[in-house]
């Protein structure tokens, strides 16, 4: 590996943070829609723990980080933007430089602020111009601090269970709600990336793209042509829209989905993680770094791991992966950086608490953190 390359760990404000009021996420909390009945609130009180958990993250070996801005928290009204939680995320900056760890800013990951939701949200067509006069704020406040950024955090997962089977706020199940939120949300990237670039800061900005292996059931024209269709849609579709607005591709990557006519979708029999309909299939990271080879663009692993109730250990399944990035390098992919998901068990959005992700193992109570076998591995994995 290269004496640059990231080596990270990733979170999400709303996930991590506590005390997120603000948001459609905390809504939908408050609404009973949480599969376990846990909150957010405190979670892992990242928020108030930052310092230490940077100290976490250095002694990983970590020279990275993946985090998010909460947007409801820095913009709690349209017109009004807080001074005291943007200098928040200021004292997080500073925490990461003072340790040499380079910051990775997400600035949208799947939560809105109400305000933004009770004007129409992602389908309305000022949400555009109201997410770009957010991302404005942001730069100008975090540019000189901040060279990679993260416009958007899996575009695709939003829109499909958002937006098309009522698992996710804003629970619409609307062809036409999502091609609004789509089109939307594609024009909030280019005017991201505008606005970024606008900065004079060399700056390296992408989205976090959920990627897939996508591959047919049987060999047959059905199968194949579901499977085609399927990919088009979750792999292609946001991706090719935006290519020319793109300094580099953040791959966040899990899993395989098989699918059969007409589109269901169901992991390998024997392969099941036993997390989300997922298979145990990290060769999938090889296969998707080689077709990004083609966007001729550098790529950054933005998530990739497993949690602790998988039928695999996560160490294993990081193990595979750390060799499946190696492969893809010798072949020539310019890969710039690896992020584990996750730095902290966490709140799993509608899964809730009772998905842990994390190298490091929290106590949800006493808010103690113990570093897991999976972390252990990570940090050889980092000595090299």
């Amino acid at each position: 590996m290269k004496s640059d390359f990231l080596w990270g760990c990733a979170t999400s404000a709303h996930q991590v943070e506590g005390g997120n009021y603000n948001n459609d996420w905390w809504d939908f909390e408050q609404r009973g829609l949480i599969n376990d009945a846990s909150s957010s609130h405190p979670s892992c009180d990242h928020y108030h723990r930052f310092t230490s958990d940077v100290e976490l993250l250095a002694n990983l070996g970590c020279n990275a980080y993946r985090f998010s801005v909460e947007w409801s928290r820095v913009q709690p009204a349209v017109n009004r933007f807080s001074v005291n939680e943007i200098d928040h995320y200021h004292r997080l900056l500073d925490a990461l430089i003072g340790r040499g760890i380079t910051p990775v800013l997400t600035l949208h990951h799947f939560t809105n602020p109400m305000w933004f939701v009770e004007g129409g949200g992602w389908e309305k067509p000022e949400a555009v111009d109201l997410f770009g006069r957010y991302v404005q704020r942001m730069v100008d406040e975090y540019t000189e601090k901040v060279g990679w950024w993260v416009t958007l955090n899996e575009p695709n997962v939003l829109l499909l269970l958002g937006f098309l089977v009522k698992y996710w706020p804003p629970q619409k199940k609307s062809l036409a709600s999502l091609t609004r939120a789509f089109l939307n949300l594609i024009r909030a990237h280019k005017l991201a990336y505008q606005i970024i670039h606008g900065s004079g800061a060399d700056n390296m900005v992408s989205i976090a793209d959920h990627m897939s292996v996508i591959d047919p059931w049987k060999n047959n024209g059905l199968d194949n042509l579901a499977a085609w269709i399927y990919d088009s849609f979750w792999n292609q579709m946001f991706l090719k829209r935006i290519v020319n607005h793109l300094d580099y591709i953040g791959l966040n990557y899990y899993t395989r989905q098989r699918v059969s006519f007409p589109f269901r979708l169901f992991p390998t029999p024997g392969k099941e993680a036993g997390f989300a309909q997922w298979e145990i299939y990290p060769e999938g990271l090889l296969r998707t770094l080689r077709r990004l080879k083609s966007y001729k663009l550098p790529v950054i692993i933005s998530e990739y791991g497993m949690p602790q109730e998988a039928n695999i250990a996560p160490e294993e399944y990081l193990k595979q992966g750390i060799n499946n990035l190696k492969l893809a390098m010798n072949e020539g992919i310019d890969v710039r950086g690896f992020f584990y998901w996750s730095l902290l068990d966490n709140f799993e959005w509608r899964e809730g608490l009772s998905k842990r992700f994390g190298l490091y193992e929290v106590d949800y109570e006493t808010q103690d953190r113990w570093l897991r076998e999976v972390g252990r591995v990570y940090q050889e994995l980092i000595r090299g």
